[in-house]
């Protein structure tokens, strides 16, 4: 049986068998070939000190409300982006095959069992583009959370922008701010070496607070 990483308890990892279930019509199933937890957010899941761990995740508000199924309870999957070779695809999947690689969301487990198409998987499974290397795959998340910011800040072409925090999103917020022409912009961060990685793609100049 194939295998996944699950913790069952606050800082209690354990690796656990489970059963595959049928593939549906609209689904694929992926042999899992590379695999990312997500920093920040799940290692507070995985001690069991998520700020959220008393709410649900509400997908038509788009944010964690109380009450409902807590996202934080235990047993939990650990892991978060995938990527993966097709093994099998339903009767209704006609984009992709069995050998492409594909990558999403998806926990640290031998297999991933995914809806192809549906627009309400956010953000969905997607095949990758021939070149793409499976470390920029699994960088779909830190990159969408980054976009959003930038959009919702409105970055127009010229502007000056800072960013506050140089973790996965905030190194991605750095990249993106320049891709949307911002004329100059400043990281900050405490750590020595995210401020190294900001000024080799894209800051123009990086602080310590």
């Amino acid at each position: 049986m194939p295998r996944a990483l699950v913790a069952t308890a606050p800082r209690t990892p354990s690796i656990q068998e489970y059963a595959e279930t049928p593939l549906q019509p609209n689904q694929i199933r992926v042999r899992t070939l590379y695999g990312a937890p997500k920093h920040g957010t799940e290692l507070h899941l995985y001690r069991g000190d998520s700020p959220n761990s008393d709410s649900h995740w509400d997908p038509e508000l788009l944010a964690f409300v109380p009450g409902g199924v807590p996202s934080g309870g235990f047993p939990r999957p650990l892991g978060n982006m995938a990527v993966g070779t097709v093994l099998e695809v339903g009767a209704d999947v006609a984009e992709v095959a069995a050998g492409d690689l594909v990558a999403g969301y998806g926990p640290l487990r031998e297999t991933e069992t995914w809806v192809w198409g549906d627009g309400k998987v956010y953000p969905g499974v997607r095949k990758m583009p021939a070149g793409m290397t499976w470390q920029s795959a699994v960088c779909l998340d830190p990159t969408t959370v980054a976009l959003g910011g930038i959009r919702d800040g409105g970055v127009r072409v010229g502007d000056r922008v800072a960013v506050f925090g140089l973790g996965a999103i905030g190194l991605m917020a750095v990249q993106v701010a320049r891709v949307a022409g911002a004329s100059f912009v400043a990281a900050v961060d405490p750590i020595a070496g995210r401020r190294e990685v900001a000024l080799a793609t894209g800051a123009d100049i990086a602080l310590d607070p």
